[in-house]
């Protein structure tokens, strides 16, 4: 399967994503046309606390509500590690310090459309403290 992009044009550069628009040929030589949504990429953090996730409650604009989710956020500091990234989201968000934080893989959460990377990491012995988060 080959399929190229023979043109983009942006659409809309804002301060978390950009949105493009995607001339494509297929292998059978039609074009066609596709949105996508650029993203900085992310981490998210799994901290574990006798054998339980820790998930924190946050309130999500997108879906009008609040949420449980895995400490995360984007990568939006030029140049910082993901596992330095994950470290301070995971202290900004819950207050915990991981001795142990390992990446347990990267997922495209939403191929289809965007090319958001999410960078997962284990964290494990953990000490605690207090969060200061955002409010994002």
């Amino acid at each position: 399967m080959t399929f190229e992009i023979t043109k983009q044009e942006l659409v809309h550069n804002g301060p978390v994503v950009s949105t493009w628009f995607a001339h494509v040929r297929t292998p059978d030589g039609d074009m066609v046309g596709r949105e996508i949504v650029r993203h900085p990429g992310a981490v998210a953090v799994v901290p574990v606390i006798d054998g339980h996730v820790v998930l924190i409650r946050q309130y999500r604009v997108a879906v009008d509500a609040v949420v449980l989710e895995l400490p995360a956020g984007k990568l939006d500091i030029a140049g910082e590690d993901p596992a330095a990234a994950a470290a301070r989201e995971l202290e900004e968000e819950t207050g915990f310090v991981a001795a142990n934080l390992e990446l347990m893989g990267s997922l495209l959460n939403s191929p289809g459309f965007c090319d958001e990377r999410i960078h997962v990491y284990l964290a494990e012995d953990l000490s605690a403290g207090e969060p200061h988060a955002d409010g994002a």
